[in-house]
């Protein structure tokens, strides 16, 4: 496994919008990650739950970076397609998204990605799959 940058460090440099939204990288490594959100009222919908956006963004971020620590230098990757079911609302708390990459191909992979709230219930999962493409 090559050596990255500490994506803690990427987060705020690179993509403004995690950091806007308060997302917090948590453990990152081997083709897995962690990221975590805190409930505010700017993340919550009309019904007063937290919006559906929040957990596309959520799955989107943390499969992003499990993917980033796989993918060789020299490449970037893009997500190709997403595809994300809600098990349940939350209205409160800090939710943590848990990705892991499932397979890498030379233009494709395949991430999977479950959310869950700080009582470590299962609030939505989801499959990714990123083209892997040359810079």
């Amino acid at each position: 496994m090559h050596e990255k940058p500490d994506l803690r460090e990427i987060l705020a440099v690179e993509v403004p919008l995690h950091d806007f939204l308060g997302i917090e990288v948590g453990e990152s490594c081997d083709g897995r990650a962690e990221v975590r959100i805190s409930v505010t009222p700017r993340l919550l919908n009309a019904n007063g739950a937290v919006h559906g956006g929040v957990f596309y963004t959520l799955c989107d971020v943390a499969a992003s970076y499990a993917f980033y620590m796989v993918v060789p230098r020299g490449y970037y990757f893009v997500t190709n397609d997403m595809n994300i079911s809600l098990v349940a609302p939350a209205f409160t708390g800090v939710l943590t998204a848990r990705a892991e990459v499932l397979k890498v191909g030379k233009r494709m992979g395949f991430v999977e990605c479950k959310i869950y709230d700080q009582d470590d219930r299962l609030l939505a999962t989801g499959r990714i799959s990123k083209s892997i493409l040359a810079k």
